[in-house]
Formats: C-alpha cells, sequence, structure tokens
C-alpha cells in the first residue's frame, strides 16, 4: 500500500509519454498527410499493444510459477477466478460507502473534464480551421496537455501522497478545477484554454488519478476488481453522460462558460471535502492492515 504511492506514479508514465508521442506524430501526420494515416497508424499500435499485453502475462505466470513473486498481490490465489455475480460491482457500490464515495469522486471528475472538452470544441470551431486544421489543433492541444501531465506523474504526484498525503492529492483537482473555470469565464481565448486544459489533466492525471487508484489498495480483492471495472465503466460513462445534458441546459439559456463557472464552484467544494473524506478513510484502512 505504502509502494502504491511511489509506483502508480510512475507506471502512469509510461502511458504519458506514449499520449505525448501519439500528440506529436498526430500533429504532424494531420497537417502533412490528412487524416487517414492516423486510423492506420492506430491499428499499428493496438496490434503492437496486444503482443506486448501476451508477452507481460507470459512473464507474470512464469514467475509466479518459479516462486518469485511476493506481495499480496502477486500471490498464487490471485491468478484463481474471482466467481460470483456479474453484479457484484454494483452490489458493492451501494453497500459501501468508502467504494460509494470514490464513484462520486469520479462522477464530478467526469463532469468537469466533459464541460472542459465541449468548450475546447466550441473554442476551436469559432476559429473557422477546416477538418484537416482542426485535427492539427486538436494535436496540438493534446501535445501541450500530455507534457505537463508528464511532469506532474514523474515530480509531484508521488511527493504530494507520500508527504501530504492521498487526500490532498485527490482536492487538487476540485480546487484546480473551480479556478480554470473562473479563469475561463474571464478570457475564453485559444491560448488560455490551452494552457488550462493542460495544466487541468496534469492534475486529473497525474495527481488525482495515481491518488485514486491508491485508495483501492485497502479494500477486498472482489471489490478491487468488480468494483473498480463497475466505476471506470458505468459510473465514469454515466458522469460523461449526465455533463454533456447538463452542458446543453446551459447552453439553451445563453450561459456558455460563465454558467459553466457559476456550476463548478459550489460542486468543488463538495468535491474537495470527499476528497479529503476519502484520503482519511484510506489512511485509516491501510493503518489498520498493517497492524492486523
Amino acid at each position: 500500500m505504502t509502494e502504491s504511492k511511489r509506483l502508480f506514479p510512475a507506471i502512469a508514465v509510461g502511458g504519458t509519454l506514449g499520449a505525448v508521442a501519439g500528440s506529436k506524430i498526430s500533429e504532424v501526420v494531420a497537417r502533412d498527410l490528412g487524416i487517414l494515416p492516423l486510423f492506420l497508424i492506430a491499428v499499428v499500435c493496438l496490434e503492437a499493444a496486444v503482443w506486448i499485453s501476451f508477452a507481460v502475462a507470459k512473464t507474470h505466470a512464469g514467475k509466479t510459477r518459479a516462486g518469485q513473486d511476493t506481495g499480496p498481490d502477486d500471490d498464487a490465489r490471485q491468478s484463481e477466478p474471482l466467481g460470483g455475480s456479474p453484479l457484484a460491482g454494483f452490489v458493492t457500490l451501494i453497500k459501501s460507502p468508502y467504494i460509494l464515495g470514490i464513484g462520486l469522486f469520479i462522477v464530478f471528475t467526469s463532469l468537469t473534464s466533459t464541460f472542459l472538452y465541449f468548450t475546447e470544441l466550441r473554442i476551436v470551431d469559432e476559429l473557422g480551421k477546416d477538418g484537416q486544421q482542426k485535427t492539427a489543433l486538436f494535436a496540438y492541444i493534446n501535445l501541450w496537455t500530455q507534457l505537463a501531465t508528464l511532469v506532474a506523474q514523474a515530480f509531484i504526484a508521488g511527493r504530494v501522497m507520500r508527504y501530504v498525503g492521498v487526500g490532498v492529492a485527490l482536492a487538487a483537482l476540485p480546487l484546480y478545477a473551480a479556478g480554470a473555470f473562473a479563469v475561463l469565464a474571464a478570457v475564453p481565448t485559444f491560448a488560455v484554454y490551452t494552457i488550462v486544459n493542460a495544466l487541468h489533466k496534469a492534475v486529473q492525471r497525474g495527481i488525482a488519478r495515481p491518488a485514486r487508484e491508491t485508495l483501492f489498495t485497502v479494500v477486498p480483492r472482489e471489490d478491487k476488481y468488480k468494483a473498480k471495472s463497475c466505476l471506470d465503466t458505468f459510473v465514469c460513462r454515466t458522469g460523461d453522460a449526465a455533463s454533456a445534458q447538463l452542458e446543453r441546459w446551459l447552453a439553451a439559456f445563453g450561459l456558455g462558460v460563465t454558467g459553466l463557472a457559476f456550476a463548478i464552484l459550489p460542486m468543488a467544494v463538495v468535491w474537495a471535502l470527499l476528497a479529503v473524506v476519502l484520503g482519511a478513510a484510506q489512511s485509516r484502512m491501510a493503518a489498520a492492515q498493517s497492524k492486523s
């Protein structure tokens, strides 16, 4: 559990490095060759990822048979089927206040991410570019986003969780989101959006996400895999759908980014308090497990 605070940010760095390379490749290819080659590149990368995952699984299985793995998560029982009902994740979500709190945190995260996404669409659309130029712009935005995320994952997340706790790392996201939308409401330009979005994703993916993954290190194995799958799919997509509908309602009233800023502010207060509560609960559960 202590190792998770150090390793999760380091593991996330690998994904971000790929995203940085993908963003730069997309920007160059879309600008010079068009959009179609991007699909071919994506197919090759996905196929390579499948074969790499097979190789990693085979290596892990070999180590387990040789008795080289240690620690609760690498025990031989981890390879056994979980069994039980496929709806167990939903049941746990309803019954466990801790898991339910994580789910609510994910919904808040989805809301702000979707709000930013629609803001990005509107700002880029107002620039009047064609499809190829817009694709290059989106890749440009994503490049700076991933670079900021990489810095957060490599140099900030682990230190924040180790020295000030998981709750503070989680609370960084709602506090930043409130300020970010206030800035966008005041200056809704492409340059400001690029900076705000890059920093938001850096906090979300580089600090809050590793902290959120750490929350699952203190729950039983079944909750870790079944409830987490429910949260990462059903709950996350529900948050996306709800935020898209809310954004449409606000746009219908002509509120735009200003309306989003006012909607985010009260939510950010509840969201930040939830982050602190979850962090405290994780610390208590980790301490109890270390004593047993």
